[in-house]
């Protein structure tokens, strides 16, 4: 019954790594799925491609296209195709990873884009999976807008293939397969960040065992599954060593029970019986700590201090036995990537190698941990159940090291304690932040895009009043048509950097397109602001942008106006917009200011 029960807790622990792998991968699907979103997100928003799909302009998206040839390649994506609102296909790229050849796009994609697809755009959370050219993929889709208008479909895929499932092998330091049929009779259920994970354990041998992960395809309509194959040899070990232990100490129990029962044939005593009752308590509970009472100077006394002997011998070994368990438990979390640490929440019983490698003492992980979010009180449960995914990670102070972002799994041990696994997600938040940057930032001059400056003015207009300027400079064509578009960018770059050195940290620029550029200054008052742009103007007319020992003087034309809170983006923008128009068509490089005028359509 002791042995069962040991060899259950021990499969037990083994099926709890085995689940923790399956989260594991499942959350790398999970953050290649947001990966391939953001790209899409990101292309959705593109006024250029958005413009020629609807003017169905294949020329201009092949052009547009062109300058990014190695967008696939460096983005690992697999499939990169637009369709038009009638979900025809307009133009798309197939890239093969693994052999770094392009290929064409397949039919059944293209079947697949007339059924209805407000599914897979509105559960942005879950990871969708399809067969393309006979290979698995995840795929996201969604809308191409212009304008506020729905044009079309921006479709993104990478494959399951060889390349992507030997890095997640590697991270997960498992063998990772994609099989097409399996027996899924006693599949099980398991919650992960609000998702059903169906998969399956199967213990082939000692020294293997299969888990399978269950995954949908939306175009077959049927499930496919991922094998996962692990190495048992730390379980075997475990549950070799516990038998060993058992079946000794069986045998010195039932030495013992011989002795006893010899002596007892010879001398029927009170003092047998008295030992013979000890021992059959020490054997019930299973922990000799008894001693027996010495009082006489004869063979049942010898025998007495020897059984006495033998007690605190067995109690010495099964302290040894519990103490090398515990070492090699130890051992065995030690050995983890991750931080690993069980605690009551309030307190770290244990901590793995890692866990002192990055943060070198409890205390300094506890300041962290005080520092991080005071309303969990320093609570550690509470923080690991409130940076628990990859969307909310908590930022850490590293011994010798920058910070690093980690996300926690919990994981109850028993009434009291709990095991908390720190994930270190710094290179995957690291790529997010990257992302988000590069979806608001204009690549040339470093200013707001279009997107991300015309976002901030309407949330503005919402909160507050301001002065807005649109800035255009004069004959910038003839610019470039003397001095080359590298010679534009170089004065557009400058020209912003310049700028930007007489704004406050609390104004807003950011580049409208071309060479129209908008400005938020935090100021309610109209001569403040007729000031500034003068200054600005003043400041770019009397510049020397020297490119290629090239001397270019520019100048430009600003229209401003006062924005007050509650007005419309349309309003301020036209009537800013009319500003500028007039100060270019009344001999540009000045400055012209408009009213607020009080109508139905401002307010």
């Amino acid at each position: 019954m002791i042995l069962v029960n040991r060899i259950d807790k021990i499969e037990v622990l083994e099926d709890k790594f085995i689940e923790k792998n399956i989260k594991k991968f499942q959350n790398v699907l999970d953050s290649t799925s947001l990966h391939i979103k953001s790209i899409a997100y990101e292309y959705s928003l593109n006024d250029v491609l958005a413009k020629a799909v609807k003017n169905n302009d294949v020329n201009e998206i092949e052009a547009y296209m062109l300058n990014r040839d190695d967008l696939m390649q460096n983005l690992k994506l697999s499939y990169f195709v637009l369709y038009d609102k009638n979900k025809k296909q307009i133009y798309g790229n197939s890239f093969d990873i693994n052999s770094n050849e392009y290929l064409s796009i397949p039919e059944e994609l293209n079947t697949f884009m007339k059924h209805d697809l407000s599914s897979y755009i509105k559960k942005s959370n879950d990871v969708f999976f399809m067969t393309l050219n006979y290979e698995k993929t995840i795929f996201v889709l969604e809308k191409l807008l212009y304008k506020n208008e729905h044009i079309g479909y921006v479709f993104i895929a990478r494959t399951l293939d060889a390349t992507l499932l030997n890095e997640i092998g590697e991270l997960l330091q498992e063998y990772i397969s994609l099989i097409s049929f399996y027996d899924d009779k006693n599949i099980k259920e398991l919650s992960f960040f609000g998702k059903k994970i169906y998969y399956d354990i199967q213990k082939i041998s000692k020294d293997q065992v299969f888990s399978y992960i269950k995954l949908y395809d939306d175009l077959e309509k049927k499930s496919f599954y991922i094998r996962m194959k692990s190495n048992r040899q730390i379980f075997d070990f475990l549950l070799n060593n516990i038998e060993i232990t058992l079946m000794v100490f069986l045998i010195m129990i039932v030495i013992v029970l011989l002795i006893f029962y010899v002596f007892m044939q010879k001398l029927f005593t009170s003092r047998i019986e008295y030992i013979t009752t000890m021992v059959k308590k020490a054997s019930k509970n299973e922990s000799p700590s008894l001693e027996l009472k010495v009082d006489y100077d004869d063979e049942i006394s010898y025998l007495s201090r020897k059984m006495n002997q033998m007690f605190k011998h067995i109690n010495y070994q099964q302290s040894l036995k519990l103490q090398k368990e515990k070492d090699f438990l130890q051992s065995v979390l030690d050995s983890q990537k991750n931080i690993i640490l069980i605690t009551d929440g309030n307190k770290i019983q244990s901590t793995n190698q890692k866990f002192n490698d990055i943060f070198h003492s409890e205390d300094s992980f506890m300041t962290n941990i005080a520092l991080l979010d005071e309303t969990s009180s320093a609570n550690l449960i509470r923080v690991a159940q409130k940076y628990g995914t990859l969307e909310v990670p908590a930022q850490l102070k590293c011994i010798d090291e920058d910070n690093k972002y980690f996300t926690f799994d919990i994981t109850r041990l028993d009434i009291k304690n709990y095991l908390i696994c720190m994930n270190d997600v710094s290179a995957v938040n690291k790529k997010i932040m990257t992302l988000e940057n590069k979806a608001s930032i204009d690549e040339l001059t470093n200013a707001y895009n279009k997107n991300t400056i015309t976002t901030y003015i309407k949330r503005w207009l919402e909160k507050r009043d301001f002065c807005f300027l649109i800035l255009d400079i004069d004959h910038f064509k003839k610019v470039n048509d003397t001095y080359g578009h590298p010679a534009g960018d170089f004065i557009l770059k400058n020209m912003i950097s310049l700028i930007s050195k007489e704004l406050s940290k609390e104004d807003l620029l950011g580049r409208f397109g071309g060479e129209e550029f908008l400005i938020l200054i935090n100021d309610y008052s109209s001569n403040n602001i007729i000031s500034i742009a003068n200054r600005i103007r003043t400041i770019v007319d009397t510049h020397d942008f020297v490119y290629e020992e090239i001397n270019i003087d520019i100048s430009i034309s600003i229209g401003c106006t006062f924005c007050e809170k509650g007005e419309t983006y349309s309003a301020v923008y036209k009537r800013c917009d009319a500003a500028l128009y007039e100060a270019k068509n009344t001999g540009r490089n000045k400055v012209i200011y408009k009213e607020v005028i009080i109508d139905n359509d401002s307010k």
